[in-house]
């Protein structure tokens, strides 16, 4: 088995796709792929953020329903605080995962 230094393999790299010539039809292909890729991607971010948003305004009226219930007496304290600190937690995670989303694909 013959061996190569990294050196000698990155410059035998580099020369070969010095040498490699697309046609103008191939880079519009190439170019045509990219751009409906990145607008696929950027839909689904769109999609997966206003999925987190929904899902957050549920845990939020459900806060509000726990509240109520608490007022009214409807329940136990120690089921509702559970139920409610659960929301809680979730809301966190959203807000996390659409952080983690914003930051992956460079979104303010």
């Amino acid at each position: 088995m013959r061996y190569f230094r990294q050196e000698d393999l990155a410059e035998r790299f580099q020369q070969a796709i010095d040498n490699l010539q697309l046609s103008e039809e191939i880079l519009e292909w190439l170019k045509e792929a990219i751009r409906e890729s990145t607008k696929e991607h950027e839909e689904y971010i769109s999609s997966e953020l206003h999925r987190l948003r929904i899902e957050y305004t549920k845990c939020e009226r459900n806060k509000e329903k726990i509240y109520k219930d608490r007022l009214e007496g409807r329940f136990r304290e120690e089921f509702l605080e559970t139920q409610f600190n659960t929301l809680e937690v979730r809301q966190e995670e959203i807000v996390e995962n659409k952080k983690n989303l914003r930051v992956k694909n460079y979104i303010r």
